[in-house]
């Protein structure tokens, strides 16, 4: 910004809601038979930002049951649970897969349309992990795809932030690393 001052993101629409809803981008590396691809997902209003989350590169696995409604089987620990919309609150998928040992959520779509922010309800505050969220054509690829294995790295990058409410001046953006960078 021309007045010389460093802005943080803190107010703006990244935090504004409380979960850092800027979308993120996650590479998608298949073990055979798909391109490496990128997707932007939608972070939750709850959990861990993903601002605040170092780079990681998981196993993404599919939960059992796959709608993350119920208890979650142990095959998510130490990796990234996949799971569809439906049945129940977000914040119990996620919750459920965390007390599973995931290390991160990504819950797809279950019906064609734009992505949502994933909201908190009384499950919200125990969520401790990552989640976001990925359309159904993205979800159903990476469904038929974890058997024969898919490793993601997320976040890469995130996507611009620009002046998006008054707290944040045009101009002002949070890079990766949470460094507020200028354009």
């Amino acid at each position: 910004p021309s007045d010389g001052q460093k802005y943080s993101c803190r107010g703006c629409h990244c935090e504004c809601r409380g979960g850092g809803n800027v979308p993120v981008e996650m590479k998608i590396t298949f073990a055979s038979g798909h391109a490496d691809q990128q997707y932007e997902v939608t972070p939750a209003a709850f959990g861990a930002e993903w601002a605040s989350v170092t780079t990681m590169t998981q196993a993404m696995v599919l939960a059992s049951p796959l709608n993350g409604c119920s208890a979650i089987g142990s095959s998510v620990s130490g990796k990234i649970a996949l799971i569809q919309r439906g049945t129940c609150n977000f914040d119990l998928k996620v919750l459920n897969a965390q007390n599973a040992g995931a290390v991160a959520v990504i819950v797809y779509n279950n019906v064609d349309g734009a992505n949502v922010v994933m909201a908190g309800s009384t499950s919200a505050q125990h969520v401790t992990i990552p989640a976001a969220f990925i359309s159904l054509a993205q979800g159903s690829a990476l469904n038929g795809a974890t058997e024969s294995g898919i490793t993601v790295t997320v976040p890469i990058r995130r996507l611009l932030l620009i002046g998006a409410c008054s707290a944040c001046p045009a101009g002002a953006y949070k890079d990766i690393s949470g460094v507020v960078q200028e354009c």
